[in-house]
């Protein structure tokens, strides 16, 4: 049982992180991050997979509401900073941090955005099978477990609320 303050936060457990999960260049790749009220999150981080970034120009992480309609936080632009496979890179959260989780909040979109010649693959959990979504009838269409938006993405985080895809790879993301 998750209890206020436990830190850090996990998209997945880390030991089912096993997967390498391809990112696209310019977009960012975002996952629900179950929370707890009262939790208070400065950093945002993940692991990358066995494929390292080449030539980064800009990398950053971020924290949104969970329906995309807010941006909370983004960290700084990383630009050339290496993205080595198998390593992991957590992220202080800039202006909007840190951030205390408020009341009746369950979850948030944590994220990474690489731009990059080769972008790195991230640890996680290739679903290989429809995203689960609201045509399961199990989730609205407003939550969505994996997905993506916006292309193009340089230096700062995408224009809210987002236009999510949903996404069948699920990526390992922490919080603190």
């Amino acid at each position: 049982i998750l209890t206020t303050g436990q830190q850090p936060r996990e998209t997945i457990p880390f030991h089912d992180a096993v997967a390498n999960i391809s990112i696209t260049s310019g977009v960012m790749q975002l996952v629900v991050l179950p929370v707890i009220p009262g939790d208070v999150i400065s950093s945002v981080g993940f692991v990358a997979g066995s494929t390292a970034a080449v030539t980064p120009a800009h990398w950053w992480t971020v924290l949104y509401t969970a329906t995309g309609a807010t941006l909370i936080a983004q960290s700084a632009d990383q630009t050339a900073t290496a993205i080595s496979g198998g390593s992991a890179h957590m992220l202080s959260l800039g202006t909007g941090a840190p951030y205390t989780v408020p009341a009746g909040t369950y979850a948030l979109l944590a994220g990474v955005m690489v731009a990059a010649g080769t972008t790195p693959t991230l640890r996680g959990v290739s679903a290989n099978a429809a995203t689960v979504d609201s045509s399961t009838g199990l989730f609205t269409a407003s939550l969505i477990y994996s997905a993506t938006a916006s292309s193009g993405l340089t230096t700062t985080a995408a224009a809210v609320p987002l236009t999510l895809a949903a996404s069948g790879n699920l990526a390992y993301f922490g919080a603190d």
